[in-house]
Protein backbone atom coordinates (compact mmCIF):
# COMPACT_ATOMS: atom_id res chain seq x y z
CA UNK A 1 0.00 0.00 0.00
CA UNK A 2 1.33 3.43 -0.92
CA UNK A 3 1.01 6.54 1.24
CA UNK A 4 -1.69 7.91 -1.06
CA UNK A 5 -3.77 4.77 -0.58
CA UNK A 6 -3.31 4.94 3.18
CA UNK A 7 -4.47 8.56 3.29
CA UNK A 8 -7.44 7.89 1.01
CA UNK A 9 -8.55 4.94 3.14
CA UNK A 10 -8.10 6.93 6.35
CA UNK A 11 -10.09 9.84 4.92
CA UNK A 12 -12.92 7.51 3.87
CA UNK A 13 -13.09 5.78 7.26
CA UNK A 14 -12.20 8.59 9.68
CA UNK A 15 -12.70 12.04 8.10
CA UNK A 16 -12.89 13.78 11.48
CA UNK A 17 -9.93 12.07 13.16
CA UNK A 18 -6.66 13.95 13.54
CA UNK A 19 -4.19 13.14 10.76
CA UNK A 20 -1.46 15.53 11.91
CA UNK A 21 -0.77 17.55 15.02
CA UNK A 22 2.05 19.58 16.50
CA UNK A 23 2.31 22.11 19.31
CA UNK A 24 0.55 24.83 17.30
CA UNK A 25 -2.12 23.20 15.19
CA UNK A 26 -3.76 20.00 14.01
CA UNK A 27 -5.42 18.78 10.84
CA UNK A 28 -8.07 16.11 10.39
CA UNK A 29 -8.14 13.69 7.47
CA UNK A 30 -10.89 15.66 5.70
CA UNK A 31 -8.86 18.87 5.71
CA UNK A 32 -5.69 17.00 4.73
CA UNK A 33 -7.60 15.43 1.82
CA UNK A 34 -8.84 18.85 0.65
CA UNK A 35 -5.38 20.41 0.84
CA UNK A 36 -3.81 17.43 -0.93
CA UNK A 37 -6.23 17.61 -3.84
CA UNK A 38 -5.77 21.36 -4.13
CA UNK A 39 -1.99 20.99 -4.31
CA UNK A 40 -2.32 18.15 -6.84
CA UNK A 41 -4.57 20.32 -9.02
CA UNK A 42 -2.09 23.19 -8.98
CA UNK A 43 0.74 20.83 -9.94
CA UNK A 44 -1.34 19.30 -12.75
CA UNK A 45 -2.14 22.72 -14.22
CA UNK A 46 1.51 23.76 -14.00
CA UNK A 47 2.56 20.59 -15.81
CA UNK A 48 0.01 21.18 -18.55
CA UNK A 49 1.34 24.68 -19.08
CA UNK A 50 4.96 23.56 -19.16
CA UNK A 51 4.42 20.46 -21.30
CA UNK A 52 1.75 21.70 -23.74
CA UNK A 53 1.31 25.45 -23.76
CA UNK A 54 4.96 26.54 -23.69
CA UNK A 55 6.00 24.26 -26.59
CA UNK A 56 2.96 25.40 -28.58
CA UNK A 57 3.82 29.07 -28.05
CA UNK A 58 7.44 28.43 -29.04
CA UNK A 59 6.27 26.85 -32.29
CA UNK A 60 4.33 29.98 -33.38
Amino acid sequence: MMIFDYLENSYAKYPDKIAYADENKSMDYKTLHEHTYHIASVIAVALLIVLWVVPYLKSL
